[in-house]
């Protein structure tokens, strides 16, 4: 109990002493002592900024490719939160939950990933969200070579933007190659210095639709 006073002092002394940017820059040695001081801290507020802390350190750890590591911030900075809690910030309880599983599954824990994927779909705030959700339960299967689920997920994922998957294999190859089609035609009457000054797509929607579709192809074939 005193190591874990110790380390909650360290981690506090930390905290203050570091700016906004230098924050940051030394999350992974802030958050490394608050956690091992977490079961101290009673205060709502301050629980709220140790999962706000552990949910960067995540980001990090993810983007630095260490899954483990990532997965392990994630469900710290979840545990801090009671259900409650979570209700007042859905979306950062959903996009935690969201960022956890994925590494779970770049982590090698694949079985874990899909089981928590169908109680995430439930949970979303929004249909980007939710979208997002069958976005990555349809990686994990394909991931487990369960090519039909990919399909009917990625059906129902392009369902929430209005669009349609055709449930015949046959009738889908054909569309994508209609597409295709279409693009390369339209590729045919644009010179390709012209492609770089197009205006990128920010449409979170639609973005996130054309990954499904995208995802769609090497399943379909």
């Amino acid at each position: 109990k005193e190591r874990a006073r110790r380390h909650l002092q360290i981690g506090e002394s930390l905290l203050a002493s570091a700016g906004a940017a230098a924050r940051e820059d030394r999350v992974f040695e802030i958050v490394g002592h608050l956690n091992r001081g977490r079961s101290l801290i009673t205060d709502r507020g301050r629980r709220s900024q140790l999962a706000d802390l552990n949910f960067v350190a995540g980001q990090r750890a993810h983007r630095a490719t260490a899954y483990a590591s990532a997965t392990s911030h994630f469900e710290i900075a979840l545990e801090l939160m009671t259900p409650a809690e979570w209700q007042a910030d859905p979306g950062w309880h959903f996009e935690c939950r969201r960022a956890h599983i994925e590494c779970l599954f770049l982590a090698g824990e694949i079985d874990r990933a899909a089981r928590l994927c169908e109680e995430l779909t439930a949970s979303a705030p929004n249909r980007l969200a939710a979208g997002s959700a069958f976005h990555l339960h349809a990686r994990i299967l394909e991931h487990q070579a369960r090519f039909s689920d990919v399909i009917e997920k990625i059906r129902q994922g392009l369902a929430l933007f209005a669009i349609d998957l055709p449930s015949s294999p046959a009738e889908i190859q054909s569309r994508i190659g209609e597409g295709i089609g279409v693009m390369q035609a339209h590729l045919a009457q644009t010179p390709i210095e012209d492609l770089v000054g197009l205006p990128p797509m920010v449409d979170s929607e639609k973005i996130l639709a054309m990954n499904l579709l995208f995802q769609l192809i090497p399943s379909a074939i």
